[in-house]
């Protein structure tokens, strides 16, 4: 089971879709319910998964008392969105037990599912959040442009963007978090950001994150040297005083901001 080389393969989508297995949906949404407590505690209430695929998070989300969107262009995967309203509560009470403390499951919430086209504008209510969750860098770069002018342009003012990405090259951050600052987006820090991963290339050492902490990658053939991992150590720490200071210079985001986080997995 492979996703299609061609992320604009619907055909490819629909076949994989069908592929995957409850437990690799049950995996999705247990990966997505990590923001719940967040969107919460911030009353960020409709929230919008475009590109949704087969994942069970929006059906989770509607099931802690989210008003939820489900998109995507996959036949196969919402057919699968409209099933999860049937099917599998057992599950998805035992991942609200493992995965969400103080959310309490069954609240009223609300699932709509649609058909969209990830890359046109939403046109639909505006949303408190956007969760795109691995729907975004298989695409095409003036892709990507449109997508996140889509995802901004649905927030309302206060809401917020959240990119969950798997395998971005650390020179390839900056570019994609340009999109979404030319789409009107705030990103909290982002210059501190910046500078971390700027002075990470600098050391020239191949490096991996593991629980968010940069480390010496010797999948890549380097073979470490005394001292190495001694200088992420050190880029890391002068990382952290940075992003202290800035969070004091800045303080709050601008009132009615839109804000965009990215999760680099």
């Amino acid at each position: 089971m492979q996703e299609p080389a061609d992320w604009n393969d619907i055909e490819g989508w629909d076949r994989f879709h069908a592929e995957t297995p409850v437990a690799d949906r049950i995996a999705a949404a247990r990966r997505a319910l990590r923001y719940a407590i967040d969107l919460e505690a911030n009353r960020l209430k409709r929230v919008w998964f475009p590109g949704c695929g087969s994942s069970l998070a929006p059906r989770s989300y509607a099931e802690l008392g989210f008003e939820t969107v489900a998109s995507d262009l996959s036949r196969e995967a919402l057919d699968i969105q409209w099933r999860s309203l049937r099917a599998h509560i057992e599950l998805l009470k035992m991942l609200y037990e493992q995965a969400v403390s103080g959310l309490a499951p069954e609240r009223g919430g609300k699932l709509e599912i649609v058909k969209h086209d990830i890359c046109t504008p939403f046109e639909r209510p505006a949303v408190d959040c956007v969760l795109n969750i691995r729907a975004f860098t298989g695409f095409e770069h003036e892709a990507m442009r449109m997508i996140a002018a889509s995802h901004v342009a649905a927030l309302r003012p206060g809401g917020w963007v959240i990119f969950e990405m798997t395998d971005v090259a650390l020179d390839a951050r900056d570019a994609i978090e340009d999109l979404l600052i030319e789409a009107g987006a705030t990103l909290p820090q982002n210059e501190c950001e910046r500078w971390y991963r700027r002075a990470l290339r600098e050391t020239g050492l191949p490096v991996t994150f593991i629980l968010g902490h940069p480390r010496v990658d010797s999948a890549q053939g380097h073979l470490e040297q005394p001292g190495d991992q001694e200088r992420l150590d050190e880029v890391e720490q002068a990382y952290l005083q940075r992003r202290r200071q800035q969070r004091a210079r800045e303080g709050s985001p601008p009132e009615g901001a839109k804000l965009a986080f990215f999760l680099y997995d």
